[in-house]
């Protein structure tokens, strides 16, 4: 247990439950101190199943507690602000569920609050610790497929249950919050920076069901993507350049599972596969050793304010019907 980060975990959420918790106990360089959740029972109940040290019925409770080195955040999206600088200012370094917030307004609060306290804060958007992602960036880089000029991306999945917290405007729930976040981050991290203008459509009830939108960039750069909570199970994403592209049929949910890509040049075709890998325990490995001076982080907080901008332009242009500016300040 030396040397290992203390990790405390704020609530019982089904993915800390059926995603963070076994993919910590996998992991080399974390184990699990605590658990809090605004029911104590809950808690005592996940700390016997995960072997935690202690079980607390609030997360303030939680964060006194000493021995505890970084939290996890999986809240619900109008929660992570809050907690996450209470976090930070109770100087634990912070793990927090994408999005990290729902404004830009609040990103930027909290980034500023973790410069402040001199604490870690990263956004959970597990992806992006794939191996598959970085032979992309691999292959981008390389010049495979020569000047990229488009990516698309789509995500979505049938959401029956009417009573579940992504259908709660008031919870910042919403197709785009939710999975369309995906594909404008690895739009925006391809190409660098946030797009300049947006145009986007959506299916409104109480949050959007459904969202399409097409991202300018600049220097005929654009992104395609579509998101949504009422459609077959789907996920993809092509990267296009001017001289070939790449195809990842499993971009944001490998899970534990053996995973192929495609790398795309006129008429060749090269396929590059993955064993089975959790990108929830890479991301926990790489958290940890970014706190412990181990390796910069892959994740750079500019990253999280562009994609909470994009989707802020795109939900304005979804409801006025307009071409929206991206605003990052």
């Amino acid at each position: 247990m030396k040397n290992k980060i203390r990790w405390g975990i704020m609530g019982c959420a089904k993915i800390a439950r059926g995603q963070f918790l076994p993919a910590l106990a996998d992991s080399s360089n974390g184990v699990l101190q605590a658990v809090s959740s605004r029911d104590l029972a809950k808690a005592e109940e996940c700390a016997r199943m995960w072997g935690a040290k202690k079980a607390y019925g609030g997360y303030e409770e939680m964060l006194l507690d000493p021995l505890i080195d970084a939290v996890y955040i999986p809240l619900p999206n109008d929660l992570h602000a809050e907690w996450a600088m209470k976090a930070l200012e109770a100087k634990k370094h912070v793990l927090c569920e994408k999005p990290l917030a729902v404004s830009l307004e609040k990103v930027t609060a909290m980034l500023e609050t973790a410069k402040r306290e001199e604490r870690f804060l990263m956004e959970a958007f597990m992806y992006r610790f794939h191996p598959q992602i970085g032979q992309m960036l691999s292959w981008i880089k390389e010049g495979r497929i020569g000047e990229v000029r488009q990516v698309s991306g789509s995500f979505s999945f049938r959401l029956e249950d009417p009573a579940n917290i992504r259908l709660r405007a008031e919870h910042g729930g919403g197709s785009l919050w939710d999975v369309g976040c995906y594909p404008i981050h690895l739009a925006n991290l391809v190409f660098g920076s946030a797009p300049r203008k947006v145009m986007a459509q959506s299916h409104f009830e109480a949050v959007d069901l459904s969202t399409t939108g097409l991202l300018w960039y600049g220097e005929n750069k654009q992104m395609l993507f579509d998101c949504s909570f009422v459609q077959e199970n789907r996920q993809l994403a092509e990267v296009v350049g001017t001289e070939g592209r790449i195809i990842i049929p499993s971009p944001w949910r490998p899970d534990s599972q053996e995973v192929t890509i495609s790398l795309i040049q006129g008429r060749e075709r090269y396929e590059k596969g993955f064993l089975a890998s959790n990108p929830y325990r890479l991301e926990i490995e790489h958290f940890g050793e970014c706190i412990q001076g181990k390796a910069e982080p892959i994740l750079p907080s500019a990253l999280s304010l562009q994609t909470v901008a994009t989707i802020e332009a795109c939900y304005k242009s979804a409801r006025t019907g307009r071409e929206t500016e991206v605003q990052l300040d």
